[in-house]
């Protein structure tokens, strides 16, 4: 038999919704994790309810953030 590959699909940042990518540096807990982006920024990041429930998130993963305006 062949060798048969599995493709996975993975959404790249959208420049028009201001989304870039960063890692995961610390878990807080209650959902809160301490992200370093490209940028160079250490920005406080929190995982949407739905998301959460699905994939499990930890330290050194990459993820696409969507920072917020203060």
């Amino acid at each position: 038999m062949e060798n048969q590959e599995e493709v996975v699909r993975v959404r790249i940042p959208r420049k028009d919704q201001n989304e870039i990518l960063g890692v995961i540096e610390q878990m807080l807990g209650a959902s809160r994790v301490r992200v370093r982006c490209v940028d160079g920024k250490v920005r406080m990041g929190r995982i949407p309810g739905k998301l959460k429930r699905k994939i499990w998130i930890k330290e050194g993963d990459v993820v696409i953030v969507s920072p917020w305006e203060v």
